[in-house]
């Protein structure tokens, strides 16, 4: 006689079974480079007037305008988290598995953002002065008044991304954070891949040491559809990264159901046209600063507070609305 108690039901199998194949394989993007309308890049991607990414001017002072806003806050980006990762077809994509909810908001954001994901993009996305950086990193937030990022996409001003490029270190001495990512790499080289990230993570650590310095400028997602109303972040201070670290992103895999899988070896947009908007350039030593005080991640009491401030001052503007 068999003990029903130690022989699993049919339910509970292919319960068992379907979780297993959802968490190895992810949807796979239904797009891909390069941009073209053949390749999927339709709609916003072709008509939007506030594309990203763009080629972020310098040299000349009136190609961007001097911004005085208050430091930026990172709440909770010390905290280390587990990570989920996964090969989309078209980059690795983290998200973080439950745990701490990490946020930013000051410099300008009038509204509380959660971070939803971080992802990369090899070479820059953003170009500066010309130049093209060989990793960009981007922390997708969603205004945290909403349920969701999809929830958010498409209000303007909803979406807030914070991008940090990574730029060759000169030794070629790797970075250990960025190195966390890499050792997952071999996990997901596969399209619609997953894993778990075998160290935990903690984004604060994704970012540079000066992070009082950067541009901001409105614009939009830089994969399809191109949704628009993202507030853009790009740090100055830049992070650096062994080449054999970089080329570690190259070997993963894109599949579009055609003949054998492709390697990405690049996943960038091409810079859009700035047309009529302006892109702001904060720099502390340029202002006078009322006593605010230097911006940094947050996390423990002075986060919980941080977060109380916030909260009190959105719902005095909702009062005061109403």
């Amino acid at each position: 006689m068999v003990s029903t108690a130690s022989t699993p039901s049919l339910a509970s199998t292919l319960t068992t079974v379907l979780l297993a194949a959802a968490w190895c394989c992810a949807p796979v993007s239904s797009w891909r480079y390069p941009e073209t309308e053949a390749n999927g890049w339709t709609g916003a991607c072709r008509n939007g007037t506030e594309q990203s990414p763009i080629d972020i001017p310098t040299g000349d002072k009136a190609a961007t305008k001097a911004s005085n806003f208050e430091p930026l806050v990172l709440v909770n980006y010390d905290n280390l988290v587990n990570y989920n990762m996964t090969n989309n077809g078209e980059t690795v994509v983290l998200t973080a598995d439950g745990g701490c909810n990490a946020y930013v908001t000051g410099g300008g954001l009038r509204k509380l953002f959660k971070l939803e994901q971080m992802h990369f993009h090899w070479g820059s996305e953003h170009l500066v002065g010309g130049l093209r950086y060989p990793l960009e990193l981007h922390l997708v937030h969603y205004d945290a008044n909403y349920g969701s990022l999809q929830e958010a996409l498409g209000k303007n001003g909803s979406l807030a991304v914070i991008a940090v490029l990574f730029r060759y270190e000169k030794n070629d001495v790797p970075n250990s954070e960025l190195g966390h990512v890499v050792a997952g790499l071999k996990l997901v080289k596969e399209a619609g891949r997953q894993a778990k990230l075998g160290a935990r993570l903690s984004p604060g650590k994704l970012l540079p040491t000066d992070t009082e310095r950067w541009w901001r400028y409105a614009g939009s997602l830089t994969t399809p559809g191109c949704d628009q109303g993202v507030v853009w972040t790009v740090f100055r201070d830049t992070l650096p990264a062994a080449r054999n670290q970089l080329k570690e992103f190259q070997t993963l895999q894109q599949d579009h159901g055609a003949g054998e899988p492709e390697y990405i070896l690049k996943n960038f947009r091409a810079p859009q046209p700035i047309k009529h908007r302006t892109v702001f350039y904060q720099d502390p030593a340029n202002n006078a600063k009322c006593g605010a005080s230097a911006s940094g991640p947050l996390s423990g009491p002075a986060a919980g507070a941080v977060l109380g401030l916030v909260l009190a001052a959105a719902l005095a503007n909702v009062f005061q609305k109403h």
